[in-house]
């Protein structure tokens, strides 16, 4: 009875340090852009992409894990906040030790929308010298080359201007009409987007390489199978991580960092994305 005793509280201790491991480890995924359309001053460019933090706090070793990858531009798809438990000062901490390393670009997630806090934080990102995207673009100058930055809001806040909020046909129409009002055609095009499902809208307007988050890797991600649910595809979804092309447009999807309705990752890793651009 004794001896069952403890093989019980021994496998209760390895599962509660798997689930520690899984939430709190973070992963760094490297991907590469090759395209014809980089201007040889941005050959061997570092891009590294965090998205849906949600005010997970990781006591310095996040901003540790992107200063060793020496990034040449910091990208955040949203979700630095959660709507249900907000603290501006984790993000912002965060923010501070990122800006000291690289340009910082910044577009809103749902959380960000449906909080009461996005004026404060937009207001406190901007002091920290974050640049806001939000329906807008910016040229960027880089080693006497240049790229275009396009960052979309959240389609959330779109809602009132929709007859059906979570009508996906409708916001598809409205993410065309600030892309095609953004891009800029003889530029590399880069989008910084919340949502992966609208890839075939990105793809259709023509843009070079899109960077996105808000699927949370699937929350759960099993072997042949990948990721278990995520928001705005539901279960067995088909965004949810990595490196997907259609046509002459690239997405990468962040897995993410934080967790928001469901609280355990597993073996779906709080992620870091590097992403390197090549000329061909």
């Amino acid at each position: 009875m004794k001896k069952n005793l403890l093989i019980v509280i021994f496998l209760v201790v390895i599962l509660l340090l798997f689930c520690s491991w899984q939430n709190n480890s973070i992963v760094i995924s490297h991907y590469e852009y090759a395209g014809d359309k980089v201007d040889s001053a941005l050959n061997g460019l570092h891009i590294v992409h965090l998205s849906d933090l949600h005010n997970k706090e990781f006591h310095g070793r996040l901003a540790a894990a992107i200063k060793e990858q020496q990034p040449d531009f910091i990208v955040i798809t949203g979700d630095l906040i959660d709507r249900n438990c907000t603290n501006l000062d984790i993000a912002l901490d965060l923010v501070k030790e990122a800006v000291s390393l690289a340009p910082v670009y910044f577009v809103s997630g749902n959380h960000e929308e449906q909080s009461n806090m996005y004026p404060e934080l937009q207001s406190r990102l901007k002091a920290c010298g974050v640049i806001i995207l939000d329906n807008e673009a910016n040229i960027v100058e880089f080693r006497g080359g240049n790229f275009n930055f396009i960052g979309l809001v959240d389609p959330q806040s779109y809602k009132n201007k929709l007859s059906n909020p979570y009508g996906t046909e409708e916001q598809g129409k409205i993410i065309k009409e600030i892309i095609k009002a953004n891009r800029v055609e003889d530029k590399f095009n880069i989008l910084l987007a919340h949502r992966p499902e609208f890839f075939e809208v990105y793809a259709e307007c023509g843009i070079d390489l899109v960077f996105t988050g808000h699927a949370h890797g699937g929350q759960i991600r099993l072997p042949m199978i990948g990721g278990l649910v995520a928001p705005g595809q539901g279960f067995l979804p088909k965004y949810t991580s990595g490196l997907h092309t259609m046509g002459n447009t690239a997405m990468v999807i962040s897995r993410g960092l934080g967790n928001s309705i469901f609280p355990q990752r597993i073996f779906n890793r709080p992620e870091l994305v590097v992403v390197t651009l090549k000329r061909i």
